[in-house]
């Protein structure tokens, strides 16, 4: 009898698990009735951009359409710049390390809400954004301000251009981060 129960009990707690949305980390799971996307970022040619659309492709739960009219939803994201600031000086005021960043801000949206703020056939209210009668989004998902930095450190021997393929290195590094960040808060419902 134990050794029955012993094998029930991870199945049962698998199910529970899965029954209230709970998903295991490196899995992105977009919310129910959402099987395809379209990404939006503005501007579109940032490595921030660039990250997301690798991370979709490769994760294959949702499918990456290339038009926002064949999709379930939408990803729209603003930011993804990289920038740069000194973050300490030394006594004759020259930086000796920078702080690289990357700053963004996302929404997960299902487009076409009617007028009322519902989606049509649907009862369940939410967030809309654009003009309410205009064809408005739902939003599902949102996250405001996310941003990932590093520090790195300057050697004012180096040549310029070594020193700027640094930071663009690590800036690329801080995208991916943040990238992997986006789509983890849209895995959690955060």
């Amino acid at each position: 009898m134990r050794s029955r129960l012993s094998r029930l009990l991870p199945a049962a707690l698998l199910g529970l698990l899965a029954g209230c949305g709970y998903h295991f980390p490196g899995a992105v799971s977009f919310p129910p009735g959402i099987e395809s996307v379209y990404l939006d970022a503005q501007p579109s040619d940032t490595f921030l951009a660039e990250n997301l659309n690798d991370i979709l492709k490769r994760e294959g739960t949702v499918e990456l359409v290339d038009s926002p009219d064949r999709a379930d939803a939408i990803l729209r994201v603003e930011g993804g710049q990289i920038t740069s600031q000194a973050a300490a000086i030394d006594r004759q005021g020259v930086a000796t390390e920078y702080e690289v960043g990357v700053r963004a801000d996302y929404r997960l949206v299902r487009p076409g809400v009617a007028a009322n703020g519902t989606e049509e056939g649907d009862a369940e209210q939410g967030d809309v954004e654009g003009e309410q009668g205009q064809g408005a989004d739902r939003i599902l998902r949102r996250g405001d301000g996310l941003e990932v930095s590093r520090t790195v450190p300057f050697e004012a021997t180096t040549s310029p251009a070594a020193e700027e393929a640094n930071k663009r290195r690590v800036g690329r590094q801080a995208s991916e981060e943040l990238a992997r960040e986006i789509l983890g808060n849209i895995q959690s419902g955060f």
